[in-house]
This record gives structure tokens, sequence and C-alpha cells, in this order.
């Protein structure tokens, strides 16, 4: 009888072994893209050409590209010939305009920018919306631009165009890197100022906090608490 009682709790403890296995499997998520893409990392342009797999986990997002495997952070993904972006990890989308309105946008999600309309959607997924009144911020220091604006820095005047990125580091540096020039610039501050304007709203890029209509928000850095917008 005791040993009948203890091949039914190993039964059970594989039965339990198998579940727990397969969820962690079940929970990888996975996409290929077939284009070419290219991002920059510390200043160096990294071309993925042909087949690129991004694969996320519990323990982040890997990019695999033939012999190339990356641990990505935040970092956009462009597509070569097409204007959008691949997000690899969870972002924010603030809209200034809508009370400051935040929400968060999933990991492995396209950004999608029509030259003629000047608008930006939003997809993951069968869902798609419209996002051209908000910016994109990774709770750090990366903000990402679905419009054009002007970045004030040294007391100079650098243009932006849509789907451009800036990062604010800690270490006395602003990086912009402008997208419709293929131009990444690692600038040096001199000075405790540097921010973003656009046609609505102006970005504290050093103090995380966007300005519109005399009204000032800090941004959340915690995505995780933020709604989906899918939701």
């Amino acid at each position: 009888m005791k040993k009948r009682y203890i091949n039914i709790i190993i039964i059970i403890l594989v039965i339990l072994l198998a579940f727990s296995t397969y969820k962690i499997v079940s929970s990888k998520e996975k996409v290929e893209v077939d284009d070419n893409l290219y991002q920059y990392l510390s200043g160096i342009k990294y071309e993925y050409k042909g087949k690129t797999s991004l694969t996320a986990d519990n323990n982040g997002i890997i990019l695999n590209n033939k012999n190339i495997n990356i641990d990505m952070d935040s970092t956009p993904i462009y597509y070569s010939k097409k204007d959008k972006v691949l997000l690899s990890n969870s972002m924010s989308v603030i809209f200034p305009k809508s009370n400051f309105k935040s929400n968060k946008l999933r990991e492995l999600s396209y950004l999608n920018y029509d030259k003629k309309l000047n608008e930006c959607d939003y997809s993951k997924g069968k869902y798609s919306t419209n996002i051209t009144s908000g910016f994109i911020y990774d709770g750090m220091d990366l903000y990402i631009l679905v419009n054009k604006g002007v970045l004030y820095i040294n007391g100079e005047e650098i243009n932006i165009s849509p789907m451009s990125y800036i990062i604010a580091n800690y270490d006395n540096n602003v990086i912009l890197y402008n997208k419709e020039s293929d131009e990444y610039k690692d600038i040096p501050l001199n000075d405790n100022n540097a921010y973003v304007t656009t046609n609505d709203f102006t970005i504290n890029i050093l103090y995380d906090s966007v300005k519109y209509n005399n009204k000032e928000q800090l941004l959340i850095k915690n995505i995780d608490i933020l709604k989906n917008i899918d939701e």
C-alpha cells in the first residue's frame, strides 16, 4: 500500500513538472522577419540581412540573425526599405493633448509611418491604432518621436524627422538618431538644459517630463503599471 502511494506521488510530480515545462515553453513569443533590418548600438550600425527572429520569454528578448545573437534593450529596430519600426521591448505611449494619458505598448510590436498622411500607427497582431498625437518613452531615457520636432541643446536647434529617437544619458551626453538622414550623433551636453519641442508639446529629456498647454507632467517610469493600449 505504501509503495502504491509513493508511485502515485511520483506520477503527480511528473505531471506537475511536465505542465510547468509546457507553460514555460508556451509562454515564449517569437516573431520572424524576412525584410532587411538595422539598428544603431553604441554608435555602430548593425544590419540584419535575411531572416531575423526575435524571441521573448521571462528572461528578456533575444535577436538572432545568422551568427548574430543579441540581448535586446529598448533601442528601436528599423526596416531598411520601409517606414516601419519593430519595438522589441515594452514601451509607453503618452498623449499630452488627452490629459497626458499613458498606455503600455506590448513587446514585439510595430510602428508604421505614412509619409503622405504624416501619421503613425501602432500594431500588434490584428490590433492597430493611430498614435500620431503622442510620443513613445521606454521608462528610462529613450524617446521616439512619431512626428517631426526640434532638439534644443547647447544653444543650438537640431531638426528631428518623424520616427527618430533621442537618448538622454547620465554621462552628460545626448544621443540623437535622425531617421530621415540615417544620422547618429553623440552630443556632449554643455549645460543642464536639453529639450524637444513638437507642434503641440515640449519634452524635457533630462527630467523626464512633458509640458502641454502650460501644464507639466512627470512621465511614468514603471511601464508595467500602465494599461495595455489594446485593452
